[in-house]
C-alpha cells in the first residue's frame, strides 16, 4: 500500500483510497515539510489552494531531486494546468476515474 498525501479540501475525494494510507493536509504552509516526514508516493492537490501556485508547486517538486519521484495529481478546471502535473482531473470527477487515475499513477 501507498502513501497519499491530500494537499486541500477537495469536495467529493473518498475517505479511503483502494485501502492506501491516506494524510490530508490543509495548510499549505506546512505542505513541504509534511512531504519531507512522509515521503508520500503520490500527491492528489486541489488548484486553488490559498497561498500556493499549483504550477509552481508541481514545477518546484518535480525540479527537487528529494520529491521528483513522487506523482501529482491536480483537482483542477483550469486546462493550462496540462503538463505541470501527472494527472489532471476535472471538477466534478468521477470516483471511477479517479480510482484509476491513482493506480495508474502508482505503478
Amino acid at each position: 500500500m501507498a502513501v497519499i498525501l491530500i494537499a486541500g479540501t477537495i469536495p467529493g475525494l473518498p475517505p479511503l483510497l483502494n485501502g492506501h494510507t491516506v494524510h490530508v493536509i490543509s495548510n499549505t504552509s506546512k505542505l513541504w515539510t509534511t512531504i519531507e516526514v512522509l515521503r508520500p508516493s503520490l500527491i492528489i492537490m486541489d488548484d486553488n489552494m490559498e497561498n500556493i501556485s499549483a504550477r509552481k508547486f508541481c514545477r518546484d517538486c518535480k525540479q527537487n531531486k528529494n520529491s521528483q519521484h513522487i506523482a501529482i495529481i491536480l483537482v483542477s478546471d483550469d486546462s493550462d494546468l496540462v503538463g505541470h502535473a501527472d494527472a489532471i482531473l476535472k471538477r466534478p470527477f468521477d470516483k471511477e476515474i479517479l480510482n484509476a487515475t491513482i493506480e495508474k499513477m502508482l505503478k
